[in-house]
């Protein structure tokens, strides 16, 4: 079947070269996963420069020469690195936050969340660090929020279901050092 674009209604036509990925004209699970993706893809230097500029490439380079093998170039090598440097998921940390914050923000909520509590929940599991003053209620409310949501689920598969899990055992965050 072929169609005519000609006689196509102008307004339809403009809503498909529309690219704002603005949260508003995000219209439900598949648009968040799809951002998501692509967020996770996204080069590590691209948005937190914005927040501390050259300490991507910093860290990258202290990382190269120790023991830790390769630095983590997006957010998803971040996340899936055994051993990822604290500072890196501290300022994911800050620009969720920042993100959130921001009016008209470049990033939905239910992200910025997962790259909340997600870069928290990793510092405690594999650093050993506390990179927030979330209580330890408040800290396994967000981890069950982002657990929750199946469309990302389907993206990330389950990495802070290990969170979870030592969230529970725990009484208190006192044993974990703060940054």
């Amino acid at each position: 079947m072929t169609r005519d674009i000609d006689k196509a209604a102008p307004r339809r036509l403009a809503g498909l070269i529309d690219l704002d990925p603005s949260p508003e004209r995000l219209s439900g699970a598949s648009d968040l996963a799809g951002l998501l993706r692509l967020q996770l893809a996204a080069p590590l230097e691209g948005d937190l420069d914005r927040l501390s500029p050259g300490l991507c490439r910093r860290l990258a380079s202290s990382m190269a020469t120790a023991a830790s093998g390769t630095p983590p170039q997006s957010f998803a090598d971040l996340f899936n690195h055994p051993s990822p440097p604290v500072e890196l998921l501290d300022l994911v940390r800050r620009f969720a936050k920042h993100t959130r914050r921001e009016t008209g923000g470049h990033l939905p909520d239910e992200i910025a969340s997962i790259l909340y509590h997600a870069s928290i929940g990793l510092a405690l599991l594999r650093c050993g660090s506390r990179i927030s003053k979330l209580s330890l209620v408040d800290l396994r409310r967000g981890v069950a929020g982002v657990r929750g949501m199946e469309w990302a689920r389907a993206v990330l598969g389950d990495p802070l279901a290990p969170v979870a899990e030592m969230l529970a055992r725990l009484s208190s965050l006192d044993q974990f050092p703060r940054r």
